[in-house]
């Protein structure tokens, strides 16, 4: 984190907690620097070495977000299972930034509906809708209306129309913590390249 002590800073991470080396996942902490670089342990697309204690690598637009609700899955099932009165070990929420080009695949799909059937509330997607893809222009390929998809898919949806407003992404992600019995989806609408000069 932030101002960590890099000699403590692993002391937390789950493998090490489980009895692991978490030698392999500090020196990764550099190499992911270069995540997409060929021989690199945590590739790009497709890629990725396997060390200890590294994730998922990226994979197809949409892989990214279906993990994240295998992680939101996991940890309702611990809390479920092992959570006691006074010792809440797995009250944690479950984030990703998601883009326009995840939204348009099938698999971000089939994952955010598995997430509404089972009313994942410790799951949050940040869609930044910044209306490009690959293509060019959203409109070539994708008219969806996001928001309302996902409300059919029994989530809750917020938007915020202005990415630069700290303040409501702020208000957006508090009332995502305080749902109950639904994952939330925060539309961030963004015009890309903002700010950038001319």
């Amino acid at each position: 984190g932030g101002g960590s002590d890099p000699d403590t800073e692993w002391a937390h991470h789950p493998q090490h907690r489980a009895g692991g080396d978490v030698t392999a996942v500090a020196q990764q902490r550099d190499s992911s620097r270069h995540c997409s670089s060929r021989g690199r342990s945590c590739g790009g697309d497709g890629g990725g070495g396997g060390a200890a204690g590294i994730g998922p690598t990226p994979g197809p637009l949409g892989q990214g977000i279906g993990n994240r609700v295998g992680m939101a899955m996991a940890a309702t099932w611990l809390g479920a299972r092992y959570t006691r009165p006074g010792h809440d070990l797995f009250g944690f929420r479950v984030y990703a930034l998601c883009s326009d080009g995840d939204m348009m695949e099938g698999v971000g799909c089939e994952a955010a509906s598995i997430a509404g059937h089972l009313k994942l509330n410790n799951l949050v997607w940040i869609y930044d809708d910044n209306t490009i893809t690959i293509e060019g222009h959203t409109e070539l390929s994708f008219s969806e209306n996001v928001p309302l998809k996902f409300q059919g898919l029994g989530w809750n949806t917020l938007t915020v129309t202005d990415a630069n407003d700290l303040a409501a992404i702020q208000k957006a992600l508090d009332a995502a913590q305080k749902s109950e019995d639904k994952p939330t989806l925060i539309v961030r609408k963004r015009h890309h390249g903002w700010g950038s000069p001319p």
